[in-house]
């Protein structure tokens, strides 16, 4: 069934694929909810990482209906949703249109993801940082862009090139090729975009000009194997299981529509 040809209309398939995207989101959003708000509470000095971590568990856990009302996880649940809606939708068009989706889809969901992400980092900042909100500093903002779009590249577009050269080198099989890629390449890049997103946080949470770079950087030196880690945290979930979660119900979906609407089927 996978080889035929989707038939059905358009809307369909894109409400198909928006399903699966908004599912695979809030199967990982609470994780990252909790990651996200320790990892700001930390870096404003609000509260401790681990205590943040455990408190956010343990309210998930005790109050999980009081857990998803929050703005916490409900803007995580609309950065994820969207971002997965947009590589999805894109990606179904491509098929159709026998294109390549490759830069379309980074373009969108970068697009998407910096933009979300922006907005929810600013919102973060401001509901688990420490005194008066203040305006976001223009460095931060674009040092978080370039983190997003680093983190997309490492979650959309690497994975299926490392996983096609993990295939030809080792023969593990494709689909298992894929998924080792896609759990491991958007945690692996995280050790690099961190610093970018200690920087961005200092630079907003200690708005003192005196500070030097080498200040900020011995700030972000502390912090950066506990935060890196951290991240792992997050983004295993949110572009490694994910992504795997939103593969396997894109393809059942899929295989669905086409038993729905495949052309000899209809013919009888």
């Amino acid at each position: 069934m996978e080889d035929c040809e989707d038939a059905s209309p358009l809307p369909m398939r894109l409400a198909v694929e928006s399903s699966a995207a908004m599912l695979s989101a809030f199967t990982v959003a609470p994780v990252i909810s909790i990651v996200d708000k320790a990892i700001v509470s930390n870096a404003s000095g609000k509260e401790k990482l681990i205590s943040c971590l455990v408190n956010g568990f343990k309210t998930f856990f005790t109050r999980p209906v009081y857990f998803l009302r929050q703005p916490a996880f409900l803007m995580i649940w609309g950065v994820y949703g969207g971002t997965y809606v947009v590589a999805n939708s894109i990606e179904a068009i491509a098929e159709r249109s026998k294109r390549s989706p490759v830069v379309p889809k980074f373009i969108g969901s970068s697009a998407t993801n910096v933009t979300l992400s922006v907005i929810k980092d600013k919102a973060y900042a401001r509901m688990f940082g420490v005194g008066q909100p203040r305006p976001f500093p223009s460095v931060s903002l674009g040092l978080f862009a370039t983190r997003d779009c680093m983190t997309i590249l490492a979650s959309f577009t690497l994975p299926t090139m490392v996983g096609e050269a993990l295939d030809k080198r080792f023969a593990i099989g494709k689909q298992n090729a894929d998924n080792l890629a896609q759990l491991t390449v958007p945690s692996l890049m995280q050790f690099v975009s961190s610093p970018l997103h200690l920087y961005g946080l200092d630079k907003y949470n200690r708005s003192d000009r005196s500070l030097t770079f080498s200040d900020r950087f011995s700030r972000v030196r502390q912090e950066y194997l506990k935060t890196s880690l951290a991240r792992v945290g997050r983004i295993m979930p949110a572009f490694g299981v994910g992504g795997v979660v939103n593969k396997y119900v894109r393809k059942t979906g899929k295989d669905w529509l086409q038993g729905c609407y495949h052309p000899v089927k209809r013919n009888l």
